[in-house]
């Protein structure tokens, strides 16, 4: 089975003598034709890495693997290339942020850890750093709960974010002011955390700003396994939190790991064989992994976590292009048939049935991308798609793609 390429700039339809547009050219014409189409600014289609879609919270799509992710224990999830893996750490991370079901979870993304790291104490200093600006994150977003602390709390709050990320609060503190909310924080560390649901009133942010600045900053750098003993005590202990989540994503994300799983397993292998002793402390592991590792990992590593794959059916993936069609079009439609001409219809199911048994997302959204691409770059680009882009992109898609490897 294929999988596209992410790179759909190339047309195949039209005459075969006309200018070939540069890529921004084609961007330009695609963002213009999705406006006139009431699909806002954005291109819905993209991008392809969930990680780097500022928008992603607005067409999160549920599945049976959330049920499992969100549960307090170790867990592994695996899918092929495009399957979703980022996609649902975004949607855990969102979980958590947002204190779904009333659940008071704090999340640390960990993503694409340095493929040297084959150590504890090689991968804990990126942990703490990450750890400290989730914390940062955390408090901008909810600053009553810091200003409600008593001093010599809220002076352990600064001083575990100055030991484990130096500069952090004195570098965002200015921008965090200025704007009143997480945006600076999220612009820099993680897009998806940009549209966080009952954001703080930009005065509380500022009184939170005004009350870090006051507290001393830290002068002494404790060890990384001091430093993290004493993140879980204050996560748990002062701010409340019930469970702390590891969300490690990406290990496939350097050359080195893709061309050898076994030294993505040496990357890993630190932080499964801490796993047990972790989640007595309420602190657990939720690894997002490509397939090709669900074999190369040893046993002795994966004992008690509970593992799936991320699968996409028909309807489950329906539902992501409805879902983003539906937010980009603020609520007014959720089928390519509102932006298609009327010789075009139930292109969904062509479409994935182009795709084959066993699709991802990232393969349907190359795909609707294409044939948008197509559409703007031929004659009559005013109206809507017609039967023609949608033949165009297929033709396009099988002869760009390359063998899917379950």
């Amino acid at each position: 089975m294929p999988t596209a390429e992410p790179t759909p700039y190339k047309v195949s339809s039209g005459k075969a003598t006309r200018r070939t547009p540069q890529p921004e050219e084609v961007e330009a014409r695609v963002r213009q034709w999705l406006k006139e189409m009431h699909l806002g600014d954005t291109n819905p289609f993209q991008p392809w890495d969930a990680g780097a879609d500022p928008n992603l919270s607005q067409y999160l799509v549920d599945h049976h693997v959330l049920d499992l992710l969100w549960h307090d224990s170790p867990t592994i999830v695996y899918a092929p290339a495009g399957g979703g893996k980022s996609a649902f750490r975004v949607r855990l991370a969102w979980a958590c942020r947002v204190e779904e079901d009333q659940r008071r979870v704090f999340a640390i993304s960990y993503v694409a850890p340095d493929p040297t790291a084959t150590s504890l104490e090689a991968h804990l200093p990126a942990i703490l750093r990450r750890a400290a600006q989730e914390l940062l994150l955390a408090l901008v977003h909810r600053p009553a709960r810091f200003l409600g602390l008593s001093k010599a709390d809220q002076e352990s709050i600064r001083q575990t974010l100055d030991q484990n990320d130096p500069g952090l609060v004195k570098r965002f503190l200015p921008q965090l002011e200025r704007v009143g909310g997480v945006g600076p924080l999220a612009e820099s560390f993680d897009p998806s955390a940009a549209h966080l649901t009952k954001p703080a009133q930009p005065n509380d942010v500022r009184a939170l700003c005004s009350a870090l600045a006051q507290m001393p900053a830290a002068h002494r750098v404790p060890p990384a396994i001091q430093r993290f003993e004493a993140l879980l005590d204050l996560l748990l202990g002062v701010l409340g939190f019930q469970a702390v989540y590891l969300l490690v994503d990406g290990v496939d994300a350097w050359l080195e790991t893709q061309r050898r799983p076994d030294l993505a397993v040496a990357v890993l292998a630190p932080l499964l064989e801490h796993g047990a002793d972790w989640s007595t402390r309420q602190f657990f592991i939720k690894l997002f992994l490509p397939c090709e590792l669900q074999k190369a990992l040893p046993r002795r590593l994966t004992k008690g976590a509970q593992s799936a794959i991320i699968r996409w059916d028909s309807k489950s993936l329906a539902e992501v292009l409805r879902q983003r069609l539906s937010a980009a079009s603020g609520g007014g439609f959720d089928s390519l048939d509102a932006i298609s001409h009327p010789s075009l219809r139930g292109a969904e199911e062509e479409l994935l049935a182009t795709i084959g048994p066993f699709p991802t997302p990232r393969e349907l959204l190359v795909l609707v991308n294409q044939i948008v691409v197509e559409h703007v770059l031929r004659d009559g680009q005013d109206c809507g798609l017609e039967p023609q882009d949608m033949q165009a992109a297929i033709m396009w898609y099988h002869s760009r793609a390359r063998p899917f490897r379950p």
